[in-house]
């Protein structure tokens, strides 16, 4: 009986500990799941969001700068239309540079940022192409503005982006998608339409220009291409090397003013009318903020995203260009123009994954 009872009491105690050691793994189990965050893939996906989020705000700052660069085109055209005897692209080019001068010291200033020394830029060769492509790249746009229609220009124009993107994709290791490979196809054929209309169309007041001269015209619209493609990624590489855009506008102003005086000298060719000069200066408004907002934009999303947002600027053109401008719309401009416009349309349905 009492072996019996020793028996029973060891159980009893054995069955006590399990029991103990049962409540113990469960109250670990309990405070393990209370210390690990259940909501790890919360986390993630609010990053996921806070990302897209961003980006969605880069994407809508980079349509704002787009639609300032939009009116500086329009701007350009309504200039030379206005001093079609006096209009000079050098001149036009230093006159703005000084307006985009001020600004940059005005802009450094409000900021509190410090205009960076040469010697201090980081990716100097990407400075270089940042400061001196942006001189030709105008250039070339004000040359080809003079001989089409503004909104051939910037439908050829609008192949850039694609170029941007595969450059994005070697020099700033974004990734690239077959989208853009449909995006070069379809682009450039809505270009092409849109070319075809040029003989339609008397450019200038002055005169009908011929299809040697609207050649000329094309020339330099389709060498555009290569020197806005290189701002637009070296301006990305300045943004991600923590750049401020006060001095890369400031180093912009001096090299175009440098560039315009070298050609001054040799060539002449200079206006001195008051109005003239005014709507000169003012054109560097438009420039310089169409640059302050897409340096913003570029903080908040990749290169390879915003660019797409640049289609925007046919809408614009074309709303601009018959408010201000006259310029008729042709039912072959809405079908070049749809293409385009309705491959962004499409990109921004259906976008393309956040890294």
């Amino acid at each position: 009986m009492f072996k019996m009872s020793s028996e029973s009491i060891v159980n009893d105690k054995n069955c006590k500990e399990k029991f103990l050691d049962h409540l113990k793994s469960q109250e670990n189990s309990n405070f393990n799941e209370i210390k690990k965050p259940p909501d790890i893939k919360d986390d993630s996906s609010s990053t996921i969001s806070e990302k897209l989020k961003k980006e969605k705000i880069g994407m809508l700052v980079s349509g704002i700068s787009v639609l300032f660069g939009s009116c500086g085109q329009i701007y350009t055209k309504i200039i030379q239309k206005t001093y079609p005897e006096d209009f000079r692209t050098v001149q036009f080019l230093f006159l703005r540079s000084f307006t985009i001068f001020f600004f940059a010291i005005f802009h450094s200033y409000i900021r509190r940022e410090k205009i960076m020394y040469l010697r201090d830029i980081p990716e100097k060769k990407w400075f270089f192409m940042r400061t001196n492509a942006n001189f030709f790249g105008v250039a070339c746009m004000t040359c080809a503005l003079w001989y089409l229609r503004a909104t051939t220009c910037i439908i050829i124009q609008n192949v850039h982006p694609l170029f941007v993107l595969i450059m994005s994709y070697f020099v700033l290791k974004e990734k690239f998608y077959f989208r853009y490979i449909l995006g070069i196809i379809i682009c450039f054929f809505g270009a092409l339409v849109m070319i075809l209309n040029e003989a339609k169309v008397k450019v200038n007041k002055m005169k009908t220009f011929s299809e040697a001269e609207r050649s000329i015209g094309l020339f330099f619209a389709f060498i555009d291409l290569f020197f806005i493609s290189s701002v637009k990624v070296s301006n990305k590489v300045m943004v991600n090397k923590k750049v401020p855009i006060g001095t890369q506008m400031f180093y912009v102003s001096i090299s175009t003013m440098i560039y315009s005086s070298i050609y001054t000298i040799f060539f002449g060719g200079l206006c001195f009318k008051t109005g003239y000069l005014l709507m000169c200066l003012i054109h560097g408004i438009f420039f310089y903020l169409g640059n302050i907002t897409q340096n913003y934009a570029l903080q908040l999303c990749p290169l390879s995203k915003i660019i797409l947002v640049q289609y925007l600027n046919v809408v614009y053109i074309f709303i601009l260009s018959f408010i201000f401008l006259g310029e008729k719309i042709f039912f072959s401009d809405i079908i070049g123009a749809s293409f385009i416009v309705g491959f962004m349309l499409y990109n921004s349905y259906y976008p393309l994954p956040v890294k």
